[in-house]
């Protein structure tokens, strides 16, 4: 009996030590840009407010996630990549040929888990928004 309560005392305290997801969110995108426009009084348009792309994949941690653990891709890795593949497909035809430019991007990067011991069941997703900005002159 006192075996079976210890069981359950440690399950339960290694259940306390993770959470349940992971939000953070940046205001800039990880690339680095260096533009020199200076931007006056009507020089520009903004053609669409809060264009998005996101990719997110599925994946298992071995182990005792997150902090000793494995963790094994069920599909592409590449978070960042395909999520900017997304935007820039949405933005082609829209910004194609013209003098335009992304501006004021925010990046959601969201984990979410759930803290079974030794196997864990992974949602990575992340998401890009921004304005497309046209120059007029």
């Amino acid at each position: 009996m006192k075996t079976r309560l210890t069981i359950i005392v440690l399950f339960c305290i290694s259940l306390l030590g993770t959470g349940c997801s992971m939000y953070s969110a940046r205001f800039s995108p990880p690339v680095n840009q260096e533009t020199n426009v200076v931007l006056k009084e009507n020089d520009f348009n903004i053609i669409e407010r809060n264009l998005e792309g996101s990719y997110g994949y599925l994946s298992l941690a071995v182990g005792q996630f997150p902090f000793f653990a494995v963790e094994i891709p069920l599909g592409d890795p590449r978070l960042f990549s395909n999520a900017l593949a997304d935007l820039y497909m949405t933005t082609k035809q829209k910004a194609e040929g013209k003098p335009s430019q992304l501006v004021n991007w925010t990046l959601d990067n969201t984990t979410w888990f759930i803290p079974i011991p030794y196997i864990s069941p992974v949602v990575r997703n992340v998401t890009f928004r921004t304005d497309l900005m046209e120059f007029t002159k």
